[in-house]
């Protein structure tokens, strides 16, 4: 949820800066949680229990396939 809370403000920032004129590569999201990472990048819920939230990754995979974001493991205390 967190994530796809997340991904709106960033997709503005970076369309933001493309419109005004800068290169800018895919956004990098950092994320701890790997279940996370493969559910956006599937599309879809892993198991019965995440269903319900499907609708929300649908945007995330979207931007991911788009290559507008890319999304990356990193640990939780590495994070600041």
């Amino acid at each position: 949820v967190g994530l796809s809370d997340t991904l709106p403000m960033v997709i503005w920032v970076r369309n933001f800066l493309l419109e005004q004129g800068y290169n800018v590569n895919p956004a990098i999201i950092y994320q701890d949680n790997m279940s996370t990472i493969a559910m956006a990048k599937k599309g879809k819920s892993t198991n019965e229990r995440t269903r319900h939230i499907n609708i929300r990754y649908f945007f995330v995979k979207d931007k991911i396939e788009s290559e507008e974001v890319t999304i990356e493991y990193l640990q939780t205390d590495e994070m600041i």
